[in-house]
């Protein structure tokens, strides 16, 4: 399990590496993942969409346990530790657009989808959103839609929105904090994209 999962992490790394190139060079990581999936060493099942980092406990305590297990400054064990500095990195990527568009410079609200760092989990551990809203608490106007459990929110400035259509219509900026295949809501938020911001 343990080599399982210092594989998949290597593939996320690279793939967010790859991808955030392309968007450098404005191209379309989007239109290279099919080729690569043709390639059988590869494969349909290969990890390979960007993302915000290694999300969850499990890779990132595989990654820890192996790097612990190596001798410091040996490539190896710096190989892994950038690792785990890349997923962080790639963690921070919405606050690095929040600042570059300086949307925390004004009074605006915002709409947070997703708090589990993947989909049909109840699991935040690790997760990308808990860590924006750390960065966010001070902020007065945000909101976070999250149907698979009830979020523990001490911080009286974020609310919990009940529906994703009331997420949608208070907010002007709405931030996807993972994937979203629920296609009926979906359709709500791109009928209505109007004067919002999407992230």
């Amino acid at each position: 399990k343990i080599s399982i999962n210092l594989l998949l992490a290597a593939s996320v790394t690279t793939t967010n590496i790859l991808s955030e190139l392309c968007e450098n060079m404005s191209a379309d990581w989007q239109d290279i993942i099919p080729a690569l999936k043709l390639d059988k060493r590869i494969g349909k099942f290969s990890y390979i969409n960007p993302g915000l980092g290694i999300a969850g406990g499990n890779i990132e305590r595989d990654i820890v346990t192996i790097k612990d297990m190596l001798k410091k400054d040996l490539p190896p064990y710096l190989l892994l530790k950038n690792i785990l500095e890349n997923s962080k990195y790639m963690r921070n990527w919405v606050i690095r657009v929040l600042n570059k568009e300086k949307i925390l410079n004004r009074k605006i609200k915002i709409g947070i989808v997703g708090a589990t760092y993947k989909e049909n989990t109840n699991s935040v551990k690790n997760s990308p959103a808990i860590e924006l809203l750390q960065y966010l608490k001070k902020n007065n106007n945000i909101s976070i839609y999250e149907p698979m459990l009830n979020l523990d929110l001490k911080n009286k400035n974020i609310k919990q929105a009940n529906n994703l259509k009331t997420l949608i219509k208070k907010n002007k900026v709405i931030i996807f904090m993972r994937p979203w295949k629920n296609k009926k809501s979906i359709e709500y938020v791109y009928k209505n994209l109007k004067n919002k911001i999407i992230i």
